[in-house]
């Protein structure tokens, strides 16, 4: 597998947020968006290669505490489901983080955090390249328990959004959590309270994004 990092932190986003974590990074990632808050582990070759073995025993270090496998987009790792099986023995709760873009298959995930990508996440050269697949996102929706969440900069964004959510099975507007664009604190507090409003106005959660209020972001944040 290709490892952009592991290290241990808060979870700053979603049901789970506040939680401390071990996150496991995959590197690579066939969505390109302009404004990802980790791009450094968004190309195939930013990651070491890693058995399922040496990312284990690196995780044993943080015996009984949550794991979170982001990216990068983890479903496109071939050795996935071994590690995710590999780390139920060692923690109580495990979180997949993906964008939806892809099925999953049979794994051992206590939650699959859903991020679909609206028009934002194209950038100049794909204009018309789709990355939202309703159908995908709702059969991990069935197979999981999940939450989904949408970056929203506007209330473009956000109006997006709301249509989006309707095709997606399953899925009500009191499960549609929104995330203030961000890559960085400052940018943070001038868009969070914006978003704050979008929710209280549509009925939607607000996500936070904990890891830029507590750390600023950047790697191992």
């Amino acid at each position: 597998m290709k490892i952009s990092e592991i290290f241990y932190s808060i979870q700053g986003e979603g049901r789970l947020a506040g939680v401390p974590s071990l996150f496991i990074r995959t590197a690579g990632c066939p969505v390109n968006c302009p404004w990802c808050d980790t791009d450094y582990a968004k190309s195939f070759d930013a990651g070491e290669e890693m058995s399922v073995a040496q990312i284990l025993r690196r995780a044993d270090a943080r015996d009984g505490s949550n794991v979170v496998i982001t990216g990068g987009e983890p479903l496109i790792q071939e050795d996935l489901a071994d590690l995710c099986y590999g780390l139920r023995a060692i923690s109580p709760h495990i979180t997949l983080e993906t964008s939806g873009i892809l099925p999953a298959g049979d794994l051992a995930v206590d939650l699959m955090s859903i991020s679909p990508k609206l028009s934002n996440a194209q950038n100049d050269e794909e204009k018309n390249f789709e990355h939202f697949y309703p159908e995908i996102i709702s059969g991990l929706i069935e197979e999981y328990s999940s939450q989904i969440k949408f970056v929203v900069s506007d209330l473009q964004d956000v109006l997006e959004a709301g249509r989006a959510v309707k095709e997606i099975s399953a899925v009500g507007r009191a499960d549609l959590m929104l995330m203030p664009m961000a890559s960085t604190f400052e940018e943070y507090q001038l868009k969070a309270p914006e978003v704050a409003q979008y929710c209280l106005g549509f009925g939607y959660t607000f996500c936070p994004r904990l890891q830029l209020v507590l750390f600023g972001g950047g790697k191992g944040a």
